[in-house]
């Protein structure tokens, strides 16, 4: 590969001792030559400093007092230096040739697609895995190419993204970073406004392992804490819908998830309250979130996703 733009990869880490070795060995391993690596350790207070002295001069160390996932990839993103940005989180795994791939890729569409996404294999605590562009629908008939009505895909559905993705510095720069006001939702946030940038590019192979149910994860943190979740869901479809690049068919998806949430939310509020009449009550809320989304997909009425395919072929 003649063009070798840096990358930034971009590691979050709070209190992950037992798992931030081997999320960086991954890094560390990939095919890609230019790579920086570096580590934001987001307050943690067990032996996660410990491992990564470990590491001497191979990463980058940044320190900060516990503020979020947003927060620490944002200051990971302000030490960077490369043309690219990638993320990591510290309980997961990269394939060996994840960045040269999306390198490639990238360098093919240019800055004019804003990122490129991987596939992700979802790996359950309890056994068994499935893929994340199974779970979202995607089924591009090329194994690379360039993702085309990105935003109307991520109107209807939710896309594994911030381990998945690569993102040009310009890009990011033009959206800004991620909302350091959510503790979770921020990676669709972030899916919502490069998806305005343009298209995407993609590769279809699993190149990022995701520990899906780890009591660690911040969406096991997410799944504990509805109200939150449901508060955050919703400021992100707000600024969504606010957005004057969403045309009509956007706008009605983004409205319609709206609200469900609210519906999933005065469902969490009831069963907060817990008189004898609440329990049914949200029981039929949720029920009734869960009839609409299987009636949407049985129906077809998600938008498929539309592709044009690569002419590079895949990096060996």
């Amino acid at each position: 590969m003649r063009d070798t733009p840096l990358v930034s990869v971009v590691v979050p880490t709070f209190d992950r001792a037992h798992s931030i070795g081997a999320a960086l060995d991954s890094v560390l391993a990939q095919t890609y030559p230019s790579v920086e690596t570096i580590v934001v350790d987001d307050g943690s207070t067990d032996g996660t400093s410990e491992v990564l002295a470990g590491y001497g001069d191979r990463i980058r160390v940044l320190r900060q007092q516990n503020r979020g996932p947003s927060c620490a990839r944002n200051t990971g993103i302000r030490a960077a230096t490369g043309r690219i940005a990638a993320f990591l989180d510290s309980d997961d795994l990269w394939m060996p040739c994840k960045l040269e791939r999306q390198v490639a890729v990238m360098l093919e569409h240019g800055e004019r697609a804003p990122c490129c996404i991987v596939n992700a294999r979802m790996v359950s605590t309890h056994g068994g895995s499935r893929m994340s562009f199974d779970l979202a629908r995607l089924k591009p008939r090329a194994e690379q190419g360039l993702w085309i009505n990105v935003l109307e895909v991520l109107s209807t559905r939710f896309l594994f993204f911030t381990q998945a993705v690569a993102v040009w510095r310009s890009a990011l720069e033009r959206v800004g970073g991620f909302d350091e006001g959510l503790w979770t939702m921020e990676d669709h946030d972030m899916a919502l406004r490069l998806a305005l940038e343009g298209p995407w590019g993609y590769v279809r192979e699993p190149l990022v392992v995701y520990h899906q149910d780890h009591p660690t994860s911040l969406a096991t943190r997410a799944r504990r804490n509805p109200t939150e979740l449901h508060a955050s869901t919703l400021r992100v479809l707000d600024r969504a819908r606010s957005s004057p690049g969403c045309g009509p068919f956007v706008q009605r998806n983004l409205e319609r998830a709206v609200r469900r949430t609210r519906r999933l939310e005065r469902a969490s509020e009831l069963r907060t309250r817990g008189t004898p009449l609440d329990g049914p009550v949200a029981w039929a809320l949720e029920a009734s979130v869960r009839l609409e989304n299987a009636v949407t997909r049985r129906l077809g009425l998600w938008p498929p996703m539309r592709c044009a395919a690569t002419h590079a072929p895949p990096s060996p």
